[in-house]
């Protein structure tokens, strides 16, 4: 396997048709995962009694993705109960929000132009108690919630990182890292971290999600999300890519007594990403201890919006 990596590497300098916009770092990026991944499963954490769980749908759609409809079809036929969308352009779901909000009534979405740029949204069966949407450069573009479930409030927090090197400098990526903990630190409680990482769960981002934020990860490290098709171009759909030249950058995250499981890759339904859908577990409020995430009262609480992000008005809820 370790002869593949030098290969690979030839090849990209060999392949001048390539630009880096179309994803000329592909042999890269799978040099570096034949050469080094730890292609292993984690340790199976046990469902406690009485957990609740919930199906959630996680989707990189492609920010020109012409084919939004194969992607309401396909949720309409999983039915989650949590629905996270990344590079969800206003323009594009503006036709199915109404379809998609009589199964998931509640929503959270930008409300101003400034932040609609982080093309993040949310949709829940669940009541949506209060949102918070940022974008700003030193930071991964993020939409964080609290969600009422029936064991009680989860935050939940979708966010998308900038591009690795040569796309942005070595550490932009770190930079955004550093934002996104300051904002969890934040946040106590049962909690999943969920979106585009532009990273592999072996990186450094995954690495200290795990190690120094004590998430567990929820993917199986050997399912590849990107590239999930064979030509990435603006404006096309074409056939998904073998699963096996693809690396894991959709990533889920859970902590504060949630249990993330069964995680499965699907199809690329018109993106440059395969969507993937997994379950959460949240156990009831008297299973959860301090060590958990929570805070003294046993409560949830969304992160404090330090400097410029956007919270919405408050709005009757949709029964």
């Amino acid at each position: 396997m370790l002869v593949a990596a030098p290969v690979l590497l030839v090849a990209f300098m060999l392949w001048p048709r390539i630009s880096l916009k179309h994803g000329g770092f592909i042999p890269l990026a799978l040099a570096g995962l034949i050469s080094g991944a730890p292609i292993l499963h984690d340790p199976v954490i046990p469902v406690p009694d009485g957990a609740v769980k919930l199906k959630v749908y996680q989707h990189n759609i492609y920010v020109e993705n012409i084919v939004f409809e194969r992607i309401v079809n396909k949720v309409e036929r999983e039915d989650p109960d949590i629905i996270a969308l990344v590079e969800a352009r206003d323009d594009t779901l503006a036709p199915w929000e109404a379809r998609l909000q009589e199964r998931w009534p509640y929503m959270a979405k930008a409300q101003t132009r400034r932040y609609s740029w982080a093309r993040l949204r949310l949709f829940s069966k669940y009541p949506i108690k209060d949102y918070q949407v940022r974008k700003r450069d030193y930071e991964p573009a993020t939409l964080h919630a609290r969600v009422e479930t029936p064991n009680g409030e989860i935050t939940v927090v979708v966010a998308h990182f900038t591009r690795p090197w040569p796309f942005k400098e070595p550490e932009a990526q770190m930079r955004h890292y550093r934002a996104l903990r300051t904002m969890l630190d934040g946040i106590d409680g049962p909690l999943v971290v969920l979106g585009d990482f532009n990273s592999v769960p072996w990186g450094r981002i995954g690495r200290r999600m795990q190690d120094d934020l004590g998430f567990h990860l929820a993917n199986e490290r050997w399912a590849g999300t990107w590239p999930g098709r064979v030509n990435i171009d603006d404006m096309m759909d074409t056939p998904g890519l073998a699963r096996f030249l693809t690396i894991p950058i959709d990533l889920a995250f859970c902590r504060g007594g949630l249990v993330c499981n069964n995680h499965r890759v699907g199809e690329n339904l018109g993106s440059d990403h395969r969507l993937t859908q997994f379950d959460i577990w949240v156990p009831e409020p008297g299973a959860l201890t301090l060590d958990d995430g929570h805070g003294e009262d046993g409560a949830s609480s969304l992160a404090p919006c330090r400097g410029a992000c956007e919270t919405p008005p408050k709005r009757p809820r949709v029964n």
